[in-house]
């Protein structure tokens, strides 16, 4: 770890033309970090007006996930009103990431760790030719965004048939994923990676800190099940992956390569489900 070290950070003025801020956000997010001695983040103030203004943050994903985000973005606000109230902000109920670290060691020689790794050799040893896409070796890292909007009266209906039944929509999602390319691929099992939160208590859930951990959810696809049953299975399923969602990925995919003797993915695809709520009026 970096001995901590105070560095004043640039504060940039876009109030004589803001429309500035967009072609230097879009210049400098697309700069890549360097990854060997460098701070792995920058953080700039900016102006927009005498009454307006915000803050810049661009973080390497080996520090931070998106729930480290919202943290950083509280405490940032929650300092800027204490100094506006004349209150020098006080650090002394700050989380440290090392803690979870050294939990990590502790958990790396416990008896919880060869229960999970117990659990993922089992599942690791039904997974067989998992991908579904054919893959090209690239090396680019510029990537697209394309978005699709859910009608409202259909996600009014998806929100009710899980209320009804007592399933998430993730579940849903994910059933309908694995149908999806069980019938156009014919594959009876289709691996997905969800992202999992792995902030299990308190302490975790308010560290800054890269805590996700990326799990593989085998769905395996039995025809004589009606949707409900597959849906109550696949509930199932996944509470027991949460149940051994610490274990680390990457043991699981080195795992997986050395039981079936491959180098590849263990899954190429992957869906993460917000569960975010919004009121239309």
């Amino acid at each position: 770890f970096a001995p901590f070290k105070e560095q004043d950070f640039d504060l940039i003025d876009f109030s004589k033309e803001q429309t500035d801020f967009y072609s230097w956000e879009k210049k400098v997010s697309k700069i890549p970090f360097s990854f060997y001695d460098s701070d792995l983040f920058y953080f700039a103030m900016l102006k927009f007006s005498d009454s307006e203004g915000g803050f810049y943050v661009k973080c390497h994903h080996i520090n931070l996930d998106a729930w480290s985000i919202v943290l950083l973005s509280n405490q940032v606000l929650q300092y800027y009103c204490s100094l506006r109230d004349g209150i020098f902000p006080q650090d002394t109920d700050r989380k440290s990431f090392i803690d979870h670290i050294r939990d990590e060691e502790k958990y790396l020689n416990s008896f919880r760790f060869e229960k999970d790794k117990k659990y993922w050799g089992e599942i690791i040893a039904r997974i067989k030719d998992p991908n579904i896409f054919s893959w090209k070796k690239t090396y680019k890292t510029a990537a697209k965004r394309n978005s699709q909007k859910i009608p409202l009266e259909l996600s009014k209906k998806i929100n009710q048939f899980c209320q009804e039944n007592k399933v998430s929509p993730f579940i849903v999602f994910a059933s309908a994923l694995a149908i999806y390319y069980w019938r156009i691929k014919g594959k009876e099992k289709v691996v997905i990676g969800v992202p999992f939160l792995n902030r299990t208590g308190i302490r975790e859930k308010n560290t800054i800190g890269m805590f996700i951990n990326n799990l593989p959810f085998l769905i395996e696809i039995e025809p004589s099940l009606s949707y409900l049953e597959l849906l109550y299975h696949l509930s199932s399923e996944w509470m027991k992956v949460l149940r051994h969602g610490s274990y680390p990925y990457v043991n699981i995919l080195k795992e997986y390569r050395e039981t079936h003797e491959v180098t590849g993915r263990i899954y190429d695809l992957a869906l993460s489900f917000l569960n975010a709520r919004y009121d239309v009026k």
